[in-house]
């Protein structure tokens, strides 16, 4: 089967993106299916692609001010142009930018192969939610492939909200023609099932839980041009540690890209106190500048979201716990058998994975870390106590995810 995967994450520095996207072409794969095209989520806008304003973003961020005064300004020139600039809200949008698309305006390099294949993969990742062009970027190529080309269709390894009356409308329209639904954890599966007109399973782990966990021994092979173990009272061969991670949530431009480091300061100051290890994981460059600062202040390492997958998880696995909103660095810890104290992300995504492993559901606020750092230190040594009890459990349980996450590509043997 020829397939065109679309939301190809591969090239996002984010440790989460880099590795579902590469674990869906590994299943792919072993359906002996051929991919004959992708295409990044971010290239659906022709304003995204342009390298002069690629380089003119990089440079403004210097400016924080007056950086997400200039990108208010064209989120809102961009949102008036509708669809010839790349903003979608209404089949509408979408019936004009399919036009641009078979003049030959845009994605001239994606057509041919969107023409040639058998199956449109979307991963659907957490796209879907609130006003998000992303979400509605997803929706249009689900319409596309099914209205307008005539191809099978199946989104996959998704989280969705459609709080937002024109996201749900769509949803409720597309949803229902698609060749298969997946969604990637138990809560928005529940919430948004009925909008399928099937009887088939739709809900089965992230592609993610595929890899296999990395061994602590790996920790002394990390290179020492990303850590030198040497600078801190750390031994990674033996010493316990925990470690702290970001959140979907933060840095986001909506919310003045706001950053809570007074409370994630106040959080690893407890820790310490308690006799706790910290290490800052940035699995996404929004994490990067806050954490090397905590990471500073507190003489602990850091590691960026350029650090490959293999050390990552050698980082992940083997910690005693993670404390953070991410959803994809639980996932690949879960391998090890390490468990996550969950805070708020931009999707119910964090309660289901703790539903899907039975830990403690309650959720943090990371702008109230210095006020509830008591009760985390609380299920944090709950958990240390139950030591290979529960680390065994988590193993066990991600290694049945590990199998049903195969299930995201039966659309190619189907």
């Amino acid at each position: 089967m020829k397939i065109f995967l679309f939301n190809d994450t591969r090239s996002q520095n984010n440790w989460g993106c880099r590795a579902t996207t590469d674990a869906l072409i590994e299943l792919t794969q072993g359906c002996q299916a051929e991919i004959v095209g992708s295409l990044l989520l971010e290239e659906i806008s022709t304003i995204k692609t342009n390298y002069l304003m690629t380089v003119v973003k990089k440079h403004l961020k210097s400016f924080k001010k007056t950086y997400f005064l200039l990108r208010t300004l064209a989120w809102k020139a961009k949102k008036m142009g509708g669809s010839k600039f790349g903003y979608l809200s209404s089949i509408s949008d979408f019936e004009s930018f399919s036009d641009r698309i078979f003049s030959g305006e845009i994605w001239s390099k994606h057509l041919p192969a969107l023409l040639e294949c058998d199956l449109v993969l979307v991963n659907g990742e957490g796209s879907i939610y609130g006003e998000e062009q992303k979400g509605f970027h997803t929706l249009f190529i689900c319409w596309f492939a099914k209205v307008k080309l005539k191809k099978k269709c199946a989104l996959v390894n998704h989280t969705c909200d459609f709080s937002y009356p024109p996201m749900r409308q769509l949803g409720e329209e597309i949803y229902p023609i698609l060749d298969d639904v997946i969604f990637r954890e138990p809560i928005c599966h529940e919430e948004y099932r009925a909008f399928l007109k099937n009887d088939k399973n739709s809900f089965f782990p992230d592609a993610a839980f595929i890899f296999d966990p990395v061994h602590r021994e790996e920790l002394s092979n990390i290179p020492e041009s990303m850590v030198d173990w040497s600078k801190y009272p750390f031994d990674p061969a033996q010493d316990d540690y925990v470690c702290i991670l970001g959140s979907s949530i933060l840095g986001r431009p909506e919310n003045g890209e706001l950053f809570p480091i007074k409370q994630y300061s106040a959080l690893t100051a407890k820790l310490i106190s308690k006799g706790f290890y910290p290490i800052f994981i940035a699995s996404d460059t929004t994490d990067e500048a806050p954490f090397r600062q905590l990471a500073a202040q507190w003489n602990v390492p850091f590691f960026d979201a350029s650090t490959p997958r293999h050390h990552g998880m050698a980082l992940l696995c083997n910690a005693s716990c993670l404390i953070g909103g991410r959803w994809h660095p639980s996932i690949l810890g879960s391998k090890g058998g390490t468990p996550s104290i969950m805070t708020t992300a931009n999707t119910t995504k964090t309660l289901g994975f703790l539903k899907m492993f039975s830990l403690s559901e309650m959720i943090f606020d990371p702008f109230e870390l210095d006020r509830c750092s008591d009760q985390i230190i609380e299920i944090l040594q709950v958990y240390i106590s139950q030591g290979e009890t529960l680390r065994s459990a988590i193993r066990q349980r991600a290694k049945t995810y590990a199998l049903l996450a195969e299930q995201n590509v039966r659309a190619c043997v189907e």
